[in-house]
């Protein structure tokens, strides 16, 4: 269904709707998977001037899906999104700074910097790696409480999805893309379980009490027949007590 609504905004000219266009087919959300469709939205949808679709055409480039792997075109698109705005663009500079991955040097400051950026608009795993170089005074002196306030907030989050990150992060820095990807389709579907499992709850929990109010009725319709009935034979007695 929402596929079909970003087909609809597409054709009107939606850089956003065709940015999500590219990234459902570059992840097969919704639609069979396919890497040439995802690389003709996130073309058109770089022409119109949308960071989400040069962030999706890094990663294409980055990982070599459907094109050569090319990681300066990688980063000249990484860099386009990150100035626009984009935490994901700027998640990933930081990493590839940290890696030093050609074309670009390792810089524990700017990965810092690109971190800091992302973090800022709430990216998870941004926060968790700023956390560490805060902790191990990488690219900045040693902050341990600003480190602590980082982590203290990741631990309120759900473990799974923590967990589920930092297994992504560990494939991403080995530089097994592949693996990363389906780590992080698992967490968005451990996420939606745990929506589904909410919303199942909430409709247990509605029926349950549902099943009690007619238990009580059916209990209290008896109780009166029968004392209707004990009333017409001329006893008195509570019949609540037979």
């Amino acid at each position: 269904v929402a596929v079909k609504y970003l087909d609809l905004a597409a054709a009107q000219g939606n850089a956003e709707a065709m940015s999500s266009l590219g990234h459902a087919y570059a992840n097969g959300l919704g639609v069979t998977q396919n890497n040439e469709t995802a690389l003709k939205w996130f073309k058109e949808a770089k022409k119109l001037g949308s960071p989400h679709a040069s962030y999706g055409l890094a990663y294409m480039y980055l990982s070599g899906f459907g094109v050569e792997k090319n990681a300066q075109e990688a980063v000249k698109e990484l860099l386009k999104a990150a100035e626009r705005g984009s935490m994901e663009a700027q998640f990933h500079l930081g990493a590839l700074h940290v890696r030093g991955v050609a074309p670009l040097a390792r810089d524990y400051t700017k990965a810092n910097t690109y971190f800091g950026l992302a973090a800022a608009q709430g990216h998870s795993l941004a926060s968790y790696n700023l956390a560490m170089m805060q902790l191990g005074g990488l690219g900045a002196p040693i902050a341990c409480a600003p480190a602590l306030d980082k982590l203290k907030l990741l631990a309120e989050r759900s473990s799974t999805v923590i967990n589920l990150m930092e297994n992504a992060r560990e494939h991403f820095v080995r530089r097994n893309y592949k693996e990363s990807r389906t780590r992080a389709r698992a967490r968005e579907a451990d996420r939606d379980r745990s929506r589904t499992a909410s919303i199942g709850r909430r409709r247990s929990h509605r029926r349950r009490r549902a099943r009690a109010r007619a238990s009580r009725a059916l209990l209290l319709r008896k109780i009166v027949r029968r004392r209707l009935d004990a009333v017409s034979k001329g006893d008195e007695r509570d019949v609540t007590e037979r």
